[in-house]
């Protein structure tokens, strides 16, 4: 009865036919040279083949990878551009945050977190002074001319001040604090007027540094600041730049609080009737009392200037 032959059979019984026929050609001596041959080529091309694929299995890993790293790479440099990006829009509305938006100074916020600083390292050695500054009438402006008017000539004002000060001086800009008509509710509703005639100056000195800078605002840029806002803001002489100043000491762990309380309270005696540009200072220092010398003269020009109520 005839039975199926498995194809394992048949691949058994092929490999014994070859490896006879093999053994026979091997045997037989006229075609030993050509069948070495034969398996020596062979031999080179499978070890080329061999080589080559070696090669290759080495080479689709590395283009993989590489290609690999190189998107990597890329995507990273996207993300260090969008984080550059990020960062700049972030250091600018920072910027923007502790900046007046009428005058380009320093605000409130900034002066708060470098009081903290300088409340935090004060000391004998080095102290710091606190000035208050409020223009003359200025409330006058607004209601004349306008709040436009009024930025105008507090922005001319600020500017001028800055560009004028030296290292261990800081201007900051308080923020508009008068009760608003009805008229213009709307206005500093959306902040279009961040207002105000009120400046903060920290001097990095003695009292009499602070005394010496208010004396040189008087004697140096009053007079022409003046001019400039008569002239070409207002075109009118009918009011005239003027300021009432106290000037505090910075004590070690100062709070916002501690200093505006005894600033408040400069400003209540430098504003008494009688004097359109009075100056307080804390020390209550006489110049009588002082020897000859500069800071002596510093105190005398400021009673000279600021009247002589000071005390």
């Amino acid at each position: 009865m005839f039975k199926p032959i498995s194809l394992l059979r048949v691949i058994a019984s092929l490999v014994a036919f070859l490896a006879a026929l093999a053994t026979i050609l091997t045997l037989w001596e006229p075609f030993t040279p050509l069948f070495n041959e034969m398996v020596t080529h062979i031999l080179t091309m499978n070890s080329m083949l061999f080589a080559g694929l070696i090669f290759l299995a080495l080479l689709i890993p590395f283009i993989f990878f590489n290609s690999k790293l190189y998107f990597a790479r890329a995507k990273v440099q996207n993300l260090e551009m969008q984080l550059s990006t990020m960062s700049a829009v972030l250091e600018k509305s920072e910027r923007l945050r502790m900046t007046d938006v009428v005058t380009g100074i320093p605000n409130q916020e900034q002066f708060f977190i470098d009081l903290k600083k300088i409340a935090g390292a004060v000391s004998y050695g080095s102290p710091f002074q606190l000035i208050f500054i409020d223009l003359v009438n200025f409330g006058e402006i607004n209601k004349k001319y306008g709040y436009a008017t009024g930025d105008k000539i507090i922005e001319y004002f600020a500017q001028s001040v800055q560009e004028t000060m030296r290292r261990n001086e800081s201007v900051y800009k308080m923020p508009f604090d008068e009760k608003p008509d009805d008229s213009d509710l709307w206005q500093r509703a959306y902040r279009k007027h961040t207002g105000g005639d009120e400046f903060l100056f920290m001097i990095g000195g003695s009292e009499a540094d602070a005394v010496g800078f208010l004396v040189r605002l008087q004697s140096q840029k009053m007079t022409e600041l003046t001019h400039h806002i008569q002239s070409e803001i207002l075109n009118s002489t009918d009011w005239s730049l003027s300021f009432s100043a106290a000037i505090i000491p910075v004590y070690p762990n100062d709070t916002r609080d501690d200093v505006f309380q005894r600033a408040h309270e400069g400003m209540r005696i430098a504003r008494q009737p009688g004097s359109t540009c009075r100056v307080f200072w804390a020390s209550k220092t006489n110049p009588d009392d002082l020897d000859e010398g500069l800071k002596k003269k510093i105190y005398e020009d400021a009673m000279q200037m600021f009247g002589s109520s000071l005390k």
